[in-house]
């Protein structure tokens, strides 16, 4: 056989044996900006029993770094986050029982730079802790007996066993400290081992070279111990620039790394039982009921905080860069700059558990929410999740991120991006959290708790602390300052309180007061005279019981309001050496807005939700014939903006949002139809972010027109969709899927006969089952009857039955009362529409009997919402050839008696008007709804007074 045609013959065969049948659809070759949390997407022709593995690497070669992720049977993959501003390579390969059958080409792509508030590492495995170290490049991992060090990539490092469960653990200058008992196991940077045993059990490393035992403070260092000082209270030892201070009665004794005595301290005319220190000013703070004394690093008076007419035992001082951050009964914290001048202040959530400064602009709020906020009290990230979270370990300031523990429906640990001001890094980082920073009062502390301090040659002169009197207190946003003499030029303020001798001086709000009516951001203009050189403003919240105060030194001022709200604004100046103060007492409006959003091409809404004080929507717009799904962003005055349009070139639309979380965030699925995506359409569900970020599409369909109708939670980890599905040569089956948050599709079943099953509602039994109610003519006795199937766990179908009578029977949707459930259904006629009530249960089905809500002609109910003790109605009725919005309202507790008194309520205000959706509140209901102008479909949504 001639050469060439067999080299041919066999280039052939290894094309047909080797095919590369995997198409990789996102992201796209040489793609730029890529987001970090990207979802993988790939086509391939061959379905069944199929195992994909995802290869990843920084490398072409795919030899250096690589990652792979195997056994996945869906495809897509997400949930992992990749390194900002780093060029990746990526190929896919099929398999069959472990027979490789397609693979992909390569993919290059570029992920984006980081920004603010991206969680760039994350760990999702059950440990006990995790403390990180190397400035966040290396991580220890302890779970039980056992620790493990982990380099940022989760790769192990070094592992190592102990025959006791580790509970105390501390790093220090990239060295462990592990102590149990009176051993101490330490392993430095090159994990090298060493172990030192004391007399007596370890209560704290302090130092590389100190450790507090019950009954004494040792130094050791070689492995060998040096020095000890005994005591008989070891709670007020303290580690602070290289000096260890211990606090007995009122005084405090300072010594080196070895226990050397360098100076005491004592406070005879002061008691004070709180203390802190401020690593980024090297100050000490000691506090008490009623003010807060700062001191250098060597005791040397700063200055003071007093507190006017009040007494504060609970209050923390945070070190904010720069700035200090008190915090009172942990409702408020109040900003101090380092002149103890008051900048800001701002109300906490009862929840807050953790604050920590990160830079010298923002610092960290850990509560429902992890919220970074400016020092200007100006919102700038938040993570949130849909548990309420609880942090399980004290967030730790790291190079370029904040590191953190949290616990909501799993544990995780976690860092976020930010920008954290170098020489900052936490020292001393432990499982144990910070020190209690209460302190016994001077007064009772014990006798007993006696000092042996070294030979008294060696001991130093003690050297009493005389401070300022006490009895100057000047407002609760003032200081009280020490001798000119010591304080800084741009910190004296020595302000008569009364007998003001001089004429006043007018600093006026120039424009109209009352007009504020409106809520949010409105500007006051002042007109200054000469010589006013200090000015602040104190805005009292009525409803929300909250103070704010500022500085502003031009002749503007802006500042933000909340809705049907009376305030009281304080502006406070002075002239020369005298203060003076304008006070203005006004209310804004109620917020109500009827909104039509006029566009030139249809728009239609079909759900709302609320989201924070944001509202959004769902639903389609059309443009040159093609329909984009779409989600609406509406501000709470009813300003809207567009942040997410699904759809290029085909017809798209969303019916349903349902807000969920991922491994990441809080996110919505957008559930509806595609036709750009599967054959002849899809039913659709798309993961988007509250800020319009894509996270994950999934499409889910056969050969004919099917359709995605609703989506709900599951638990926190999944959620459950449903829809319509053309299969088989059938019409139409209820089918029901059920995915991860992060768009991982588990399982999906399709329910029903020969003719046409059609889903309306989905909810989850008290068994961990699942049930489907929609309506059915392949079975029943008339036209369309209501139509339930109750699956299992895993979506095999357990039963299904039917309810209805010879007319068209349609559920509307399902509530609970209790463990008891109810379907709303209608039931039709010609023109005639009976809307009813039946009951079923998850084992035995539909009750007997239904109950009549109200019947009537040309009235449409086109959903309903439950609240308090309320079912809420919603649609449209007919009036002179044009729909007319309505709304009906009655207590379902008169679903026992038959006797509905029904609240009617009709909005013939606008024409044309048919409502989608709606979301009552106790003070406020927003109504969401179409309308026709000139043909042209537009959105409207309003907001009112709750009905």
């Amino acid at each position: 056989m001639n050469k060439k045609i067999l080299i041919f013959i066999i280039l052939i065969i290894s094309v047909f044996s080797f095919p590369d049948t995997i198409k990789i659809i996102s992201p796209e070759n040489n793609s730029e900006n890529v987001d970090i949390k990207i979802i993988f997407r790939w086509d391939y022709a061959q379905n069944e029993n199929i195992k994909y593995k995802v290869i990843i690497s920084e490398s072409s070669d795919f030899i250096k770094n690589t990652v792979l992720y195997e056994n996945i049977y869906a495809k897509f993959f997400s949930g992992n986050i990749f390194k900002s501003e780093t060029t990746y390579y990526i190929k896919i390969e099929a398999y069959r029982d472990n027979l490789l059958t397609g693979t992909s080409g390569t993919v290059k792509f570029k992920t984006r730079a980081y920004r603010y508030g991206d969680i760039i590492w994350n760990e999702f495995e059950k440990y006990d802790n995790i403390i990180p170290y190397y400035e966040g490049n290396q991580f220890l991992y302890i779970n039980g007996n056992e620790i493990e060090i982990k380099d940022f990539d989760k790769k192990v490092i070094f592992r190592q066993k102990f025959d006791f469960k580790v509970t105390n653990a501390k790093i220090i200058n990239d060295s462990i400290y592990i102590y149990e008992g009176k051993n101490l196991y330490i392993y430095d940077k090159e994990f090298h081992f060493s172990n030192v045993y004391f007399p007596d059990e370890i209560k704290e490393v302090l130092t590389p070279f100190n450790v507090v035992t019950k009954n004494g403070i040792y130094y050791f260092e070689d492995g060998k111990i040096k020095n000890k000082i005994d005591i008989t209270d070891n709670k007020n030892i303290y580690f602070f620039k290289d000096k260890i201070y211990y606090m007995i009665n009122s005084v405090f004794y300072v010594y080196d790394k070895t226990l050397t005595p360098e100076y005491s301290k004592t406070f005879d005319n002061i008691t004070f039982n709180r203390i802190f220190f401020i690593n980024s000013m090297d100050k000490i703070v000691l506090g008490n009921m009623k003010e807060i004394y700062f001191f250098e690093k060597n005791f040397d008076y700063v200055g003071k905080i007093s507190f006017q007419n009040m007494n504060y035992n609970n209050y923390e001082v945070y070190d904010l860069i720069g700035n200090y951050g008190v915090v009172f009964d942990n409702k408020e914290i109040n900003i101090f700059n380092g002149m103890f001048v008051k900048i800001n202040q701002n109300a906490l959530e009862n929840d807050t558990q953790k604050i920590v400064g990160f830079n010298s602009e923002k610092y960290l709020v850990s509560g429902k929410l992890i919220k970074s906020i400016g020092i200007k009290n100006n919102p700038v990230w938040y993570y949130g999740s849909i548990s309420s979270i609880q942090v399980i370990s004290q967030p730790v300031v790291i190079k370029n991120g904040i590191f953190i523990g949290i616990k909501d429906y799993i544990d995780r640990f976690m860092i976020f991006y930010e920008e954290t001001q170098t020489g900052n890094y936490w020292e001393g980082i432990t499982t144990s959290g910070k020190n209690d920073n209460t302190l016994p009062d001077a007064e009772t502390t014990p006798e007993s708790s006696e000092v042996t301090l070294p030979d008294a040659e060696t001991t130093p002169e003690s050297s009493e602390v005389t401070l300022p009197d006490a009895e100057i207190t000047p407002e609760s946003s003032e200081v009280a300052l020490p001798d000119a003499e010591t304080t800084p030029e741009s910190s004296e303020v020595t302000l008569p309180e009364t007998e003001m001798t001089q004429e006043e001086v007018n600093l006026l709000i120039t424009n109209k007061i009352d007009e504020i009516t409106e809520p949010g951001n409105y500007k006051f203009m002042f007109n200054i005279p000469e010589n006013v050189n200090f000015y602040e403003y104190e805005l009292y919240n009525v409803k929300e019981s909250t103070v704010s105060t500022g500085l502003f030194d031009e002749n503007t001022i802006s500042l933000n309001f909340s809705e049907n709200t009376d305030y009281q604004l304080k502006i406070k100046y002075l002239y020369k050496e005298f203060k003076y103060e304008k006070e203005y007492v006004f209310k804004t409006s109620e917020i109500f807005f009827n909104n039509i959003y006029r566009k030139n091409y249809d728009e239609y809404a079909y759900d709302i939700e609320k989201y924070g004080n944001d509202i959004y929507m769902t639903g389609y717009k059309i443009l040159d014939n093609i329909w984009f799904g779409e989600l609406w962003k509406i501000n709470e005055f009813g300003d809207k903006k567009e942040i997410f349009s699904f759809g290029s070139k085909e017809k798209n639309y969303f019916r349903n949002i349902l807000i969920t979380g991922n491994s990441t965030s809080t996110q919505f699925i957008l559930t509806g139809d595609t036709f750009e995506l599967g054959l002849k359409g899809d039913s659709l569900n798309v993961g988007v972010s509250p800020e319009g970020t894509l996270n994950f599409v999934v499409n889910y369909g056969d050969l004919g027109r099917d359709s995605g109708i609703k989506a709900v939670n599951y638990d926190d980890l999944n959620y459950i969709s449903g829809g319509s599905i053309y299969k088989n040569n059938k019409l139409t089956d209820i089918f029901l899927s059920k995915y991860t948050n992060e768009g991982t599709r588990l399982w999906a079943n399709t329910y029903g006969g020969k003719k046409v099953e059609m889903l309306s509602d989905i909810y989850k039994t008290s068994d961990q089952g699942i049930m489907g109610i929609g309506y059915t003519n392949s079975f029943g006795s008339g036209d369309f009857d209501i139509y339930a199937v109750k699956t299992d766990y895993y979506g095999t179908e357990k039963w299904s039955s039917t309810f209805g009578d010879e007319n068209r029977d349609i559920p509307i949707g399902v509530f609970s009362d209790g463990r008891q459930r109810y379907i709303i259904y209608e039931n039709s006629s010609d023109s005639i529409n009976s809307y009813r009530i039946v009951g079923i249960d998850q084992e035995k089905g539909f009750d007997s009997h239904y109950t009549e809500i109200f019947s009537g002609e040309n009235e449409k109910i086109t959903g309903f919402k439950v609240f308090n003790e309320y079912i809420y109605l919603f649609g449209s009725k007919k009036e002179n050839n044009k729909k007319v919005g309505l709304i009906k309202k009655f207590r379902y507790e008169d679903m026992l008696t038959a006797n509905f008194g029904i609240e009617d309520y009709t909005y013939e205000d606008v024409n044309d008007f048919e409502i989608t959706d709606i979301i009552p509140e106790e003070e406020y209901i927003y109504i969401l709804g179409n309308t026709q102008i000139n043909n042209i479909y537009n959105i409207i949504l309003r907001k009112e007074v709750a009905i």
